[in-house]
């Protein structure tokens, strides 16, 4: 592994593990408040927290409480049972990681529409492959791009409502105390329902399929529009564009790659999670690079002239001129495709060429060819047609504005409640009052969790979860306990 991906394992590592610890402080907050679990199996929780806390590695924390064969993870996944238990903590890790890449694409959508604002006039042409195709407005094409983009967001938008889903315990004869259990545990770790569902994994995996699926097509509009722009502005510019592209689709291929375990054990559905997750802390960054790369391409051409040259459409009208005036049909071609060079070359409009010219740049080129070339510029449907076609780009642009500001609004609600629920768990909610003897004699624990008022907020993980109170001279073995 390389100083890089070391680096960036071990930022997702610290991260998760906070996700984590938070996870599973809270759901013992409420089994504790039901009486569904003993103060024994939440002192020894502390103490393996407290373990690792001072012994703090890159290792996963479920992976290290398995090592330990955790009493508390031993009967929170007998509850649940493991295909449960593992979807619900993939769910509450990953949905954040996919609100994020959600909130990056519709503040690009709104992004894209201001910058059509102040474009809104401006000619571009649209290419294929080296040929341009056709003209439009730069209101035209990055309104449907952000229309697009609006689709994929909406399309994410159902993949994260899964990951909003709390699955239930999965045990015979249930009470009414088992379901209280599941709903408070749905409301405190900020689950939208609670809902049994005998194809979980599968919906999961479909999920993780459709969202590899709509990160390609976003990577390949990306591309698309960056290559029209750099096209028009004669700039090589698209080349990093299309390499954060690339790698955005290889990132995608990761998740596609990792599938939902198939059998129950622990430590395959741990290892599946934590790659998932890294894949995903991944994906936006490549996400967030490419949007960057694209805004970039996008500022550069609304500062750079549109280089004229003719459409497909129009050189088929000005070579069947010619061939109707007795042109042969190759002779025509070659003369039209001289004519576009020459223009490029001299950078001049149709308008300031003059006849006499036109035998210089090819012996077939007529008179009327000037003409009509200038009719075709005087009748450019971009400038002159369509009051209408204006009126409709701007109709969908504020139509989208709103849609992409609500979208926003939502998403940094939703992330705000995820911040407040992952803050509030820091650390056991519960404080040790077991009447037991000492778990581990030579690790000592205190009764009462004391946090000074001026002590700075810190990452859940690197708070401690239990300050060693050390013992006052004097005082008895019954008062340390």
């Amino acid at each position: 592994m390389t100083k890089y991906n070391q680096t960036g394992w071990a930022n997702f590592s610290k991260k998760d593990n906070a996700s984590v610890l938070d996870f599973l402080s809270t759901t013992a907050s409420v089994l504790v408040q039901h009486n569904a679990i003993g103060t024994r199996e939440i002192d020894s929780l502390r103490i393996a927290l407290s373990e690792l806390q001072s012994n703090p590695s890159n290792n996963a924390l479920i992976l290290e409480l398995l090592d330990q064969e955790s009493e508390f993870l031993g009967i929170v996944v007998a509850r649940f049972g493991e295909t449960n238990f593992n979807l619900n903590l993939l769910h509450y890790t990953l949905k954040s990681e996919v609100l994020e890449i959600q909130k990056l694409l519709a503040n690009l959508g709104t992004e894209i529409l201001s910058k059509s604002k102040l474009m809104f006039n401006r000619p571009v042409n649209l290419f294929d492959g080296q040929r341009v195709e056709s003209r439009t407005l730069y209101s035209k094409i990055l309104t449907d791009f952000a229309e697009n983009i609006e689709i994929l967001c909406s399309q994410i938008a159902l993949i994260g409502n899964q990951f909003e889903q709390f699955l239930p315990h999965d045990m015979g004869l249930s009470e009414e105390i088992d379901f209280q259990i599941d709903s408070d545990l749905k409301d405190s770790l900020g689950f939208a329902t609670v809902q049994a569902n005998c194809f979980a994994k599968e919906e999961f995996a479909n999920a993780k399929k459709h969202l590899a699926q709509i990160l390609v097509e976003f990577s390949e509009y990306c591309e698309a529009l960056v290559r029209h722009i750099a096209a028009n502005i004669q700039d090589k510019g698209e080349f990093p564009a299309v390499v954060a592209s690339e790698l955005l689709r290889s990132e995608s291929q990761k998740i596609l790659a990792l599938s939902t375990p198939l059998s129950s054990s622990m430590l395959t559905w741990e290892l599946r999670r934590n790659n998932l997750g890294s894949s995903l802390a991944g994906i936006n960054k490549s996400v967030k690079n490419l949007i960057d790369r694209t805004t970039e391409t996008i500022a550069a051409a609304n500062t750079t002239p549109v280089f004229h040259s003719l459409s497909e459409s129009y050189k088929r009208r000005l070579v069947t001129d010619l061939i109707s005036a007795g042109t042969p049909p190759a002779s025509a071609w070659d003369a039209i495709n001289a004519l576009v060079v020459y223009m490029q070359k001299n950078d001049v409009l149709s308008n300031q060429l003059i006849e006499s010219e036109l035998s210089a740049i090819h012996r077939s080129l007529l008179p009327r060819t000037l003409t009509t070339l200038i009719k075709l510029d005087q009748n450019d449907t971009l400038m002159n047609k369509s009051t209408c076609n204006k009126e409709d780009i701007e109709q969908r642009g504020n139509s989208l504005s709103t849609k992409f500001q609500n979208r926003a609004n939502l998403i940094s609600t939703l992330l705000l409640t995820f911040i407040f629920f992952y803050l509030s768990g820091c650390g056991l909610k519960t404080s040790v009052t077991s009447d037991e003897l000492e778990l581990r004699p030579d690790i000592p624990y205190k009764k009462k969790l004391v946090v000074p008022e001026d002590q700075p907020l810190q990452v859940p993980w690197e708070t401690p979860i239990i300050e060693i109170i050390k013992k006052p001279k004097g005082s008895t073995n019954n008062d340390s306990k």
